[in-house]
């Protein structure tokens, strides 16, 4: 007769999580280390067909504090925003007007997380593979209470989400249990719908003999204005490389629902580096979303021509009040690069040094040599990279 009890209230807790599950962490902003007052959050969204009671259950992060929900009940298709620390001075000082479900405790001053950690939600105080019903990790694998997220069937074992990055939030695409089903949002979408302006199938990178060839295939575009390639080496910052801005072999398609393959070659790497490539995309409303990031190891110097590979771009053109000069270098070699007049006069000097080989922006903000505003009108830029050189207009609006 024990045992038939213990067997009911097995089956009561797993048929409690199945109905609760309908509730799932949607959304996950960090802010840096320190500087937070309130600013990390935690998304929750009723997916069912109907309201949900989630009074009493537990919420967790990597900092190993639980929330337990008061008394609520959550809308078919609401959101409910947990912060994970308190805004001003007192429990009733929260600074903005979302319900602050977390408003810490005495002393409390940890992060939700950092670059990697987890986010646990549980249909009772009692955690255990019985009461987890849903689950994410970012930025490393076999985080706290993965086996037993595993165990219940709602998250792949040793996978994760990318890193956590300051000010970006990880956002669930709602299609399954894997890290790539969450994706990086460069403009956090609190209480937003999670439509993503890009399906995205398929991003390889390999290196080929005239530099790496990027390659990635969508399976649908919604609002999608274009596409954004960022590279980085290791102990570097990622950089932009290229972006629809500048090229229009990666204009997106706005809103369709066919596949289209879109490449890009980079020629500007050296022989003997590691290279890692992010590709995002933005939709008409400027939200930038991150995919997934592929390495490359370029094994010898590229075929490409120092013709084929100097470029030059400068946007906005038309500009008020600065504009951003693009160029690349081919190899080692003393960059200068100057502002004129109509006349030929020269204007200032934004600089003239040695550098390795890659990509460079430098800003003019409409200012002479001596910091001060010069009149709108028709100016030239000369960029100088070794022996070549490119002149091209620059209008200043005033």
């Amino acid at each position: 007769m024990k045992n038939v009890k213990y067997i009911i209230l097995i089956i009561l807790l797993v048929l409690e999580t199945n109905i609760v599950a309908q509730v799932v962490i949607n959304e996950v902003f960090y802010d840096e280390t320190g500087g937070d007052l309130g600013n990390e959050w935690i998304e929750l969204k009723n997916i069912g067909g109907s309201a949900a009671t989630i009074t009493g259950y537990d919420l967790t992060a990597v900092s190993g504090d639980y929330y337990t929900f008061p008394s609520l009940t959550v809308p078919t298709g609401d959101f409910v925003v947990v912060h994970w620390r308190k805004v001003g001075t007192d429990d009733t000082d929260f600074g903005d007007n979302v319900a602050h479900l977390y408003t810490g405790t005495t002393g409390y001053d940890n992060n939700m997380g950092d670059t990697a950690g987890y986010v646990a939600f549980f249909n009772s105080t009692t955690h255990s593979s019985l009461t987890i019903i849903d689950y994410m990790e970012y930025g490393a694998g076999d985080q706290n209470w993965e086996n037993d997220a595993v165990t219940a069937g709602i998250w792949s074992e040793d996978n994760f989400a990318p890193d956590v990055i300051a000010s970006h939030s990880l956002e669930y695409d709602g299609s399954g249990n894997l890290g790539s089903d969450w994706v990086d949002r460069g403009i956090p979408t609190q209480g937003g719908e999670n439509s993503l302006p890009v399906e995205l199938s398929s991003f390889t990178a390999e290196f080929s003999l005239t530099g790496t060839l990027l390659k990635w295939i969508t399976e649908s575009e919604i609002e999608n204005l274009g596409f954004i390639l960022e590279r980085k080496t290791s102990g570097s910052d990622w950089q932009e490389i290229v972006s629809y801005k500048q090229d229009e072999s990666l204009w997106g398609q706005g809103s369709v629902s066919f596949a289209t393959d879109y490449e890009y070659l980079d020629k500007l790497v050296q022989h003997g580096n590691t290279y890692e490539y992010r590709l995002a995309d933005v939709d008409y409303y400027g939200v930038v979303t991150y995919h997934a990031t592929r390495e490359v190891f370029v094994e010898s110097a590229p075929l490409a021509t120092i013709a084929d590979n100097f470029t030059v771009m400068t946007y906005p053109n038309p500009f008020n009040p600065s504009t951003t000069i693009r160029y690349s270098v081919t190899s080692c070699a003393i960059t200068h690069i100057a502002i004129y007049d109509i006349t030929g006069k020269i204007i200032t000097t934004l600089i003239n040094k040695e550098q390795p080989t890659g990509w460079y922006e430098i800003q003019w903000s409409g200012t002479n040599k001596a910091g001060k505003d010069v009149p709108g009108g028709v100016y030239l830029s000369r960029v100088t990279v070794g022996n070549d050189v490119k002149t091209s207009k620059l209008i200043l609006l005033r």
